[in-house]
């Protein structure tokens, strides 16, 4: 089977995870998609695609990804090849709106979104409020602004994307929590103090038991 590598960004992750599947006695289709010139019949001979982009790639200048990255992975989700990181997934990576307004509509508590820069209006936001991209990553252009004259400062120097103005929430024990689901199904909870080394071992595991093995 070959296995195809679409990646924005020369990341240690994506070779090591490359070298990773080959020497597992798989062919790999390693596609840097800022580089590349594709179209989906391209990927006609793929047994499974692993997507390795991300909405944090505007900040890392790769705005070819940024802006026609999601549809392109539309464009492969329409023949029906087996996807890790889905453009399902994608869509909610790409939109903190919509993330916020799934978790809410199924009874999961998640911080109020005042607005956006679609629908701006300071007089419907509490302080101190959270300010990030709706679509992002990484915590780039990202603050808490304690007062309005805060918040339009940062909004001044900021780029021209919408923005979400979120209920900020005092952390008790300050760390971040990842939760992965499998299946319906609670798969990890990790805690960020080792998130970093953890993840790319939790991937590998996923990806052992659900095409290797």
């Amino acid at each position: 089977m070959t296995i195809a590598i679409i990646y924005e960004s020369e990341e240690w992750s994506n070779t090591y995870l490359r070298d990773y599947i080959m020497k597992n006695g798989f062919d790999v289709l390693f596609i840097n998609f800022e580089e590349a010139v594709l179209n989906a019949a391209f990927f006609d001979s793929v047994g499974l695609i692993v997507n390795r982009i991300f909405p944090s790639s505007y900040f890392r200048g790769h705005m070819k990804t940024y802006y026609k990255g999601i549809d392109f992975l539309k464009e492969l989700n329409e023949k029906r090849i087996p996807m890790i990181n889905s453009y399902e997934a994608l869509m909610y990576d790409f939109d903190k709106k919509l993330v916020c307004k799934t978790l809410r509509d199924n009874n999961i508590k998640t911080p109020e979104i005042y607005c956006s820069s679609r629908n701006f209006s300071v007089d419907k936001i509490k302080f101190p409020c959270i300010v990030k991209p709706n679509s992002g990553g990484r915590s780039r252009f990202t603050i808490k602004a304690d007062s309005t004259n805060e918040l339009f400062e940062f909004l001044k120097t900021s780029p021209q994307i919408e923005f979400i103005f979120q209920e900020y929430i005092k952390s008790i024990d300050n760390y971040t929590l990842r939760i992965e689901v499998l299946n319906g199904e609670v798969f990890s909870a990790v805690k960020e103090a080792w998130m970093k080394t953890a993840y790319l071992h939790i991937t590998e595991e996923l990806f052992m038991n659900m095409f290797l093995n």
